[in-house]
């Protein structure tokens, strides 16, 4: 199925196995309380997404780029960015 279109659609509790949603758009879409497992992220836009409390492990952050981001809080490996970009300032 390509070209595919979902709107004001609400699935709460749905398990999504073995999907390809290559050159996907996603708009004003809610992923609240989701767990993704086994994802390949590669080359993947973020835009005006809020990831607030969320928990990253065991990724593969090589070759990301962060610009213009509210870094407050944030931690990587135990170390406080924000503090450690601030005593380099």
């Amino acid at each position: 199925m390509s070209r595919f279109q979902l709107t004001d659609l609400v699935i709460d509790g749905t398990r999504v196995d073995n999907v390809v949603l290559n050159k996907a758009n996603f708009d004003n879409v809610s992923l609240e309380g989701s767990t993704f497992n086994n994802i390949n992220m590669k080359e993947v836009i973020f835009v005006d997404v809020a990831f607030h409390g969320a928990t990253f492990r065991d990724v593969s952050l090589s070759g990301v780029t962060i610009s213009d981001a509210d870094i407050t809080g944030l931690v990587i490996n135990g170390f406080n960015i924000e503090e450690l970009i601030r005593a380099k300032s």
